[in-house]
């Protein structure tokens, strides 16, 4: 189990990493002590970098390692970071690249290797060699300045490249900036920004709302307005261009109310990355918490959003960063969250209309590579293709995991477009169908639909590009992997290479890149990929203009775009509706079929057949069901106390989603599609459109109900048994009591037998004696039982007392009373009484000495039944008779 965890954990991670080789050596440009720079921290100094004469590049400056925010080490982790306030007394030199932020290490290197292609392997090699060094004091940022000549004074535009291999590895010190700033003219930047658990926690309430990365990117700016002019970069003219999860957080970024400032950054370029792919949001930033503090044993804090984040802020960094769970297939678990505190909306499509944001107010260049999904397929599938088997298990995951309705009729939908009528079906074109349809559902359709909004309020331009370098080996059939494009924008094939990306470039290929930065830094000097300033340098004169191609702009009526690297010898091209059959399928007939039933429960045709059989699925672990079965060890009643997350973030019952007893918070747009569900354990009842509204859900866990249930019928059935036991006792004690009389039958001389309260005067008075002297009619009592009476059965321990009837006395019938000394009627008050003889000696002596009478008579007589009867003592006081 460990090791598929393992295994699973970093093929989620290279998923969206860039293919390429490792090189184990750089040309090294003339490097010395650059000029001094006068900040407002205080003076310092960089490095001087001169290239070959034969590159035809001009020096740059760079200034490594400046710091844009101060995390205190790990007293400010998971909080916005502060402003840097340390003020440099002396020159002070940024010479090195400082620590990276916290990572998880790529370890268990030969199980990749079976998973992951290894050109996407290779590169990943590439980027952890960087990131050997880490420490959670680690916002820094990297400036490559061009050296302008010395009657320049032009201010140079700023291009922040933000890096996107996951979020959850990566630095912004991998890769090299000299070369683009060298050749466009503009100040390059590369950023740290905070990842994983460090960067996007959140417990879905006001404790840890997440999205600590977009403060790093917020606070990156504000570092770029107030200190870029001592650089010689103009602040007005700041462009923000990310590829892969960069490009999503960017996207994201531009949505958030962090960016309503227009003064931080004018421009944005989104490379194979949008706020609408399935990976680009926390799939459930609550659930993904609560398993975090499972892995690193805060299971006791798991109801109580303060101590759980106190808890994590206790454990190491190594802790934390190595037991990340996993992410259900196609998502993301410690990414960016919509929250109201961040976003004027919880749903990307509302925020998308709104005019108000950044993202509408800014020119926007969107590309994708025609390959996005290589790196999802194993290096033997890569090889020798997809068995028919197998490529149904990817369809039915990504189908169960993207998709809430109807998903078998979406399903053989999908399986019909994606399949090669027009040529042999073998595991070589199922291998290529597989991979078009996840670039399509993954990069492309999320991308393309942002565009299509994007181009209704500001400037749009899309690009395509479709080439893979030719020294890395790639199969003929790829024409352009996920960051295929990276190496031509930082122009590594002008200087044979640069970190991190391949050595050897072809002539044509060199061309490329110029091309390729030229578009780019004209976009970020005027707006515009096709007006450039002013042309500064040329490698080959006449060869890298490719005069008369312009870039037309993008929009929903005619949907042009520019392809670069179809055909590097002719150039860039104009083409228009890039793959539209596909993209009419994704953007519109299957939002309308995962739509027409959105308020429906769940029936039979939302699920897909034989649904329940996991074989049927590809890592059927990381289906979306499975991802919410938690079971927390030592559970306790106190501590699953449901709690409500923040009011603001609370939705409607239509958002909750239901598993076992557990509620999670769902925030995921996939494509505007439903958040999926499997038949056996998870019931899902969502909107069609996941960005209908974000879920902020309640979390709690089953085992504690059933503990509660479980005790609260034990306390019942206890309940029942003290009841019947003290009933069972009262109806003895009567018994034994003899708590009846008897009743004269009348002229037929039978008695009935009657419980003592049915035969009581209610007119008698109450007192505290156990027998009652009845009222007195024309000076005679009324008599119980005148006649002949049996007496009644007498409990052990009592002697029943009876006076016969005589002319002069009234015959009374007495309840039996205890002959012990603990009785009642053994406490004798001091009164006036008269005494009635009794032929039974009276034997208590406990208080009775006082009495009238001589006491200790042990004369005995019998009655008319033949009994001995006691000496009996006789009070009378209101009406009442006791005997003593």
């Amino acid at each position: 189990m460990a090791v598929r965890y393992i295994r699973y954990s970093y093929l989620c991670i290279v998923f969206h990493m860039v293919p390429f080789l490792v090189s184990s050596s750089y040309p090294t440009p003339f490097q010395k002590i650059g000029k001094t720079v006068q900040t407002l921290y205080g003076t310092l100094r960089g490095l001087r970098r001169e290239f070959p004469d034969k590159y035809s590049l001009r020096p740059i400056e760079a200034y490594l390692g400046l710091q844009y925010g101060v995390l205190k080490g790990d007293k400010l982790r998971l909080m916005p970071p502060k402003t840097p306030t340390e003020k440099f007394e002396f020159i002070k030199k940024f010479v090195e690249y400082e620590p990276v932020c916290p990572q998880r290490t790529l370890g268990h290197k030969h199980e990749i290797h079976e998973i992951v292609p290894h050109l996407v392997l290779s590169h990943i090699r590439r980027i952890i060699d960087n990131t050997t060094s880490q420490t959670e004091d680690c916002l820094r940022l990297n400036l490559y300045v061009p050296i302008q000549d010395w009657n320049d004074t032009r201010l140079m535009p700023v291009m922040i490249f933000v890096h996107g291999e996951s979020y959850e590895i990566g630095t912004g010190n991998a890769y090299d900036g000299s070369v683009l700033a060298s050749y466009g003219g503009v100040i390059v930047v590369t950023v740290n920004y905070r990842l994983g658990v460090f960067g996007f926690l959140s417990t879905g309430d006001a404790n840890a709302r997440g999205n600590y990365a977009l403060l790093d990117l917020l606070a990156i700016l504000s570092w770029i307005k107030d200190n870029i002019m001592a650089f010689g970069g103009d602040k007005e003219r700041v462009t923000l261009f990310g590829h892969g999860h960069g490009a999503a957080l960017v996207n994201i970024f531009l949505l958030s109310n962090m960016a309503k400032d227009e003064t931080y950054f004018q421009r944005v370029i989104l490379q194979s990355g949008s706020a609408l792919s399935s990976w680009a949001v926390s799939v459930n930033p609550a659930m993904c918490a609560r398993r975090l503090a499972i892995n690193v044993n805060c299971t006791g804090n798991l109801d109580n959003s303060e101590q759980l984040l106190k808890c994590l802020r206790s454990k190491s960094v190594e802790e934390l960063s190595e037991h990340v769970p996993l992410a259900p297939k196609y998502y993301s678990c410690f990414a960016p969250t919509l929250n109201l505190q961040a976003f004027s909306s919880l749903s990307i499509r509302e925020l998308l209309k709104d005019k108000k944001t950044r993202f509408a107010k800014t020119p926007v260049i969107f590309g994708v590579t025609e390959d996005e999904a290589y790196s999802y397929l194993k290096e033997e599938e890569i090889h020798v293709g997809l068995s028919k088997e197998r490529k149904s298990q990817i369809y039915r995951t990504f189908v169960q995991n993207n998709f809430r309705y109807q998903r078998q009729k979406i399903l053989e939908i999908l399986d019909h477009e994606y399949s090669a009528w027009d040529k042999v079906q073998d595991d070589m074109t199922r291998r290529n169908d597989v991979i078009d349809l996840l670039s399509d559902g993954l990069y492309v359709a999320p991308l393309i639909d942002m565009a299509n909004e994007h181009s209704k309020h500001n400037d749009t331009y899309l690009y395509v590009f479709s080439h893979s370098t030719s020294s890395e080996n790639y199969p003929k059939w790829v024409k352009g992997a996920h960051g295929d494009e990276l190496p031509y924008i930082f122009g590594a094939p002008l200087v044979d290479g640069i970190s991190p990306f391949p050595l050897e470039y072809s002539n044509a290929e060199k061309v490329l890149s110029e091309n390729l930065m030229r578009f780019w830094t004209n976009f970020a000097k005027t707006g515009d990929p096709n007006l450039p300033e002013e042309d500064k340098t040329e490698i080959f004169p006449g060869r890298n203009r490719y005069t008369g191609v312009l870039w037309p702009k993008y929009n929903t009526d005619n949907r042009t775009y520019m392809k670069f690297g179809d055909d590097i010898g002719k150039g860039p091209s104009v083409h228009d509706y890039y793959r539209g059959r596909e993209m009419a399928l994704w953007l519109n007939l299957l939002p309308k079929i995962n739509s027409l039933v959105e308020k429906r429960k769940m029936l039979d045709g939302d699920e897909l057949d034989n649904a329940s059989n996991l074989s049927t699925f590809d890592s059927s672990h990381r289906l979306i069901n499975s991802f919410y079965e938690i079971t927390p060890s030592t559970p306790t009643i106190h501590s699953f106390k449901p709690r409500l997350v923040d009011k603001p973030e609370v939705l409607t019952s239509d958002d909750t989603v239901k598993e076992n007893q557990h509620q999670v918070e769902v925030s995921i747009d996939p494509l505007n599609m439903q958040k999926p569900t499997s038949t056996p354990r998870l019931d899902l009842d969502m909107e069609s459109s996941i960005d209908h509204g974000r879920k902020q859900i309640i979390t709690t866990s089953s085992v504690p109900l059933s503990i509660i249930v479980a005790v609260g019928c034990s306390l019942l059935f206890l309940n029942i048994l003290i009841f019947a036991g003290v009933f069972y006792q009262r109806e003895r004690l009567r018994k034994q009591r003899g708590d009846y009389c008897f009743e004269d039958g009348g002229d037929n001389g039978e008695e009935r037998k009657l419980e003592r309260k049915a035969c009581k005067d209610p007119d008698a008075q109450e007192t505290d004696s156990f027998m009652q002297l009845p009222e007195l009619h024309e000076g005679k009592p009324k008599l119980a039982n005148a006649g002949n009476h049996k007496l009644t059965p007498t409990p052990s321990g009592f002697k029943t007392v009876t006076k016969p009837q005589s002319s002069n006395q009234a015959v009374c019938t007495y309840s039996p009373l205890s002959t012990t000394s603990s009785s009642p009627m053994h406490n004798c008050p001091i009164l006036n009484v008269s005494t009635l003889e009794c032929p039974m000696p009276f034997t208590a002596t406990s208080g009775c000495d006082n009495m009238n009478g001589p006491p200790g008579d042990d004369t005995l007589s019998k009655s008319e039944h033949g009994r001995p009867m006691p000496k009996t003592t006789q009070v009378i006081l209101n009406n009442t008779i006791t005997i003593v």
